[in-house]
């Protein structure tokens, strides 16, 4: 059984469309200087 913490990470990610993944994916990308500014990200 998943670890209900994981579970409600994925379930709050999966909010908005997917939209909590597109941030995460951003933030994530190997160029940083792709990468959203902390602004952006709290806008979000």
């Amino acid at each position: 059984m998943p670890n209900d913490s994981l579970v409600n990470a994925i379930e709050f990610l999966d909010l908005g469309d997917g939209a909590g993944w597109e941030l995460l994916q951003a933030m994530l990308n190997a160029d940083f200087r792709k990468r959203p500014t902390a602004e952006a990200v709290l806008n979000h």
